[in-house]
């Protein structure tokens, strides 16, 4: 676990440092956003094992807020560095012969920290692309057996996890300052999520469908010109 929390140190210290590596005439901003959507989740193993259960994908609902700093090094493409907040409600349904007999909740606080590149084919239509490492903290596990019964199963889970964010969306620009987005992103654990097990090797995968809107806070002109 500390070569992976290595990992990501460095690599979000790589990320933040992209928007302000460059140079020369260049605008820096400041943006908040706030996000939402639906999540597909599931549970799946690094390595397989025989069980007469399987794993399968259950739909879930998510939320979240986002602070990302960007530099405008060119007028057709920017560099950002995105730090996230989310809370996601991963997991798993569970099924036997095609027939469910359960479903795992594990619940997350998340903190994506992306680096973004957003692409100017026009002014409103705003296509981007961000990756990057992301930290969860579990706050809190569940069992639902057929018949509706929860059982609190946070003592069986690791508390935190480790994975990668992928994203692909494009932005819709209403006014100077507000943007619309639409997003497809993909999750994937990197770090077994049951370590203590005696068949450790659970991970999570999840697949997002985001819409979010995404406010400029502050503009700084490359070339001494004021905040607007």
């Amino acid at each position: 676990m500390s070569k992976r929390l290595g990992i990501i140190v460095l690599a979000g210290a790589a990320i933040i440092a992209l928007p302000t590596a460059a140079i020369g005439d260049v605008e820096h901003e400041l943006h908040i956003g706030a996000q939402s959507g639906a999540v597909w989740s599931e549970l799946f193993r690094s390595e397989p094992i025989s069980s007469p259960n399987e794993a399968t994908y259950n739909r879930r609902f998510f939320g979240g807020l986002a602070l990302r700093l960007n530099t405008n090094a060119w007028d057709w493409l920017s560099l950002g560095a995105q730090l996230e907040l989310q809370y996601d409600r991963k997991g798993a349904r569970i099924e036997s012969g095609g027939v469910r007999v359960g479903d795992r909740y594990l619940n997350y606080l998340d903190v994506p920290l992306l680096v973004r590149a957003t692409f100017s084919p026009s002014r409103y239509a705003k296509p981007y692309f961000a990756a990057g490492p992301r930290l969860g903290v579990l706050v809190g596990a569940e069992r639902e057996d057929f018949n509706g019964n929860i059982q609190d199963q946070s003592d069986f889970y690791d508390s935190v996890d480790f994975g990668v964010h992928v994203a692909l969306g494009v932005g819709v620009q209403l006014n100077e300052r507000l943007t619309v987005e639409i997003e497809g992103r993909y999750d994937v654990g990197l770090s077994d999520v049951d370590s203590a097990s005696a068949q450790p090797g659970l991970r999570n995968r999840s697949f997002f469908l985001v819409l979010g809107v995404d406010y400029e806070l502050w503009r700084s002109g490359g070339s001494g010109e004021p905040p607007r």
